[in-house]
Parts: structure tokens; sequence; C-alpha cells
């Protein structure tokens, strides 16, 4: 290959990735709603911008972008000028970040402390996240968009399961395919709800034509994210069933296929969250013979998922099912040790 085309492959190589830098960038902007994930998109285009004024000292920036250039003392003063402005503000960027880092930080461990159990809801962008949140949990604040990243925060919504047990849904920011690592850096912190959630779902558009590619693409990055015994759990969800026209069998896979927007498959799809909720945080089934009118039941509405309550043949007690944790199973047990119950 002569000098030539080498410089010609260089220099396309080099405008894709800027051109797809640029677009990606533009949308996030056009799309980042809060505080923190503005920080995050302003963050990430400090690499960028860097990068160009590497390319213009190395003499690339009037070929790829029709600048003029700069020479002698004047030109090195300038570049160097620019690099300090850069340093400085992704400086002050990362302070600001932090600060808002420590806050959800402390939200997680109060969520942690009080035992919510959460599910993430990940998937490629615009494979219906959304959509299946505000389905699962009726949240009526929730407005699904048709378009590239429409959310760019990770939001927690709360929603109940088939057993009344309370858990959060947390919706999250959308893959892409090439993705440049320096947007996948910065948006790693709000990611990391993600990281620590109890279950995870993956949610692909079935009805996508590129719709493999996409699947492997979050399950490569999420695999530079998640410990290595949380990949074979995650429950995939395929939506999008009612514009989905193939062949292949629904039940030649484990997946779980659902339509968001009409409901189809979502029965299932909660029954199979709860039991990895359970399995996943340790609770226990239980089903307690208590007092009828003591202090027992309302106990358990307080410190675990009350499933049902049937009366008992003998009048003077109630069936309670429930789903409890190991410690509060403990602490259960002797504050009513000396009362009349039963467990099982």
């Amino acid at each position: 290959m002569t000098k030539e085309n080498s410089f010609c492959k260089k220099t396309r190589n080099s405008l894709y990735i800027w051109f797809r830098y640029t677009i990606v960038l533009q949308i996030f902007k056009d799309h980042a709603r809060t505080k923190e994930s503005k920080l995050q998109i302003a963050l990430a285009e400090i690499p960028f911008l860097r990068n160009r004024l590497n390319q213009f000292q190395d003499g690339q920036h009037d070929q790829q972008v029709g600048g003029a250039q700069l020479a002698g003392g004047a030109g090195q003063t300038y570049l160097h000028s620019r690099r300090l402005i850069l340093q400085e503000r992704e400086m002050k960027l990362r302070k600001a970040l932090s600060k808002l880092e420590n806050q959800r930080s402390l939200l997680r461990k109060e969520r942690l402390k009080r035992k919510i159990p959460s599910i993430a809801v990940v998937g490629y962008t615009n494979a219906g996240k959304t959509t299946l949140i505000k389905a699962l949990t009726g949240d009526s604040k929730l407005e699904p968009k048709d378009y590239l990243f429409a959310t760019l925060d990770v939001t927690a919504h709360a929603g109940k399961l088939p057993n009344n047990m309370t858990a959060l849904f947390m919706d999250t920011v959308g893959f892409i395919s090439d993705i440049p690592i320096n947007l996948i850096d910065a948006f790693s912190a709000t990611l990391e709800d993600a990281v620590i959630a109890d279950v995870i779902i993956h949610v692909r558009d079935i009805s996508h034509p590129d719709t493999e590619n996409q699947k492997q693409n979050v399950l490569q990055t999420l695999s530079t994210m998640l410990p290595a015994d949380k990949l074979p759990n995650i429950i995939e969800v395929c939506n999008k069933i009612d514009l989905w026209s193939s062949d292949i069998s629904m039940e030649e896979t484990s997946s779980i296929f659902i339509s968001a927007t009409s409901g189809r498959g979502l029965l299932q799809l909660r029954h199979e969250i709860q039991h990895r909720l359970i399995q996943a945080t340790g609770q226990l089934k239980k089903k307690f013979k208590i007092p009828n009118g003591g202090p027992h039941l309302s106990w358990l509405y307080k410190e675990a998922t009350v499933c049902g309550i049937e009366p008992h043949e003998d009048v003077e007690y109630l069936i309670v099912d429930t789903v409890i944790s190991v410690s509060a199973y403990s602490k259960f047990k002797s504050y009513f040790s000396n009362s009349k119950y039963k467990d099982s």
C-alpha cells in the first residue's frame, strides 16, 4: 500500500469516527434532561475535543474539516492555552459529577438498607424498555418515546408483583453498536444501579431486522460490567411480538415473548421476575398461623410481603402466606417467642 493510499484510509477512518462520535453526542445533548446527564455528556466531549487539538497540531485539521493551520510560536501558544482550558473544564465536570454520584450512592444505600428488591431493565436503544416498565408498574409519569436514546438517566419506578411484593424497576440508558469508549466511560456510573440490581431484564426488539446483532452488542457490553455469575441469570425478554413475523417457534427458546403495548406475555414475565427475585435475595416463603387480632399481622405487613390471608378453622387464628427475609424471620421468632403461632 502506497503512502498516499495509507493516508487516505487513515483519513477516512478518522472521519468515520469523528462523524459517528459527533452524531451520537448530538443525540445525547438533545435528549439530556437532568443535570447529571448533561454533565456526563460534557465530560464525554472532552476527549473528543482534545483529540481534535492533537489533529490540529499534526496537520490533519485542514484536510478533514477545512480549518487553517497556525504555524510557529503563535500556534503552539494557542494549542497550549486550549489544552489548559480543557483540562480545567474536565476537572470541574468531574468534581460536579462526583458530588452527584455521592448523593446517588447515599440513596442507593438507603434503598439497600430498606431491603427493597430492584430489577434493572437494560437493552438496545429503542427496544421498548420504558414502555415495558410503564406496563409493569402503571407509572403514569413515564412517557415512552419512539426514538434513539430517549432515556439518558437511570430512574426508579415502584411496582407490585403477583405476590404483592414491591420492587423497583430501574430504567437505564440504551446501548448502541460501536459506541465510543469515552461515552461508555461517562455513563458507567449511571449504570452502577444495573450492576447491583437483584435481577436484570434484557429487553430485545424482536421485530428489528438486526435483532441478533443488537443482542450480542448488549451482552458484550454487559460482560465488561457484570460479575460472571450474573450473566447466565439475565431474563431475556423479546418485545414487540405484535410486529414480529418469523417461523421460529417460541417454544424453542427460554426467552419470554411479550408485547409491552398490548400486554401479551406480561403475566408470565411478572411471575418469572417474582421467582428470580426470591432466589436472588434469599427470601423465604413462609406460612404463619397467627392469633386473630394480635400484633403479628401488622408486624408482618410492615416487615415482610403478605401474599394472602385465609381464616383458620379455629376462628381465633389466621393463616398468612408471606415472603420474608431471613433476618426478618429471625426477628419475628424473637419478638413473638412467647406468643401462640406456628409457621411452615
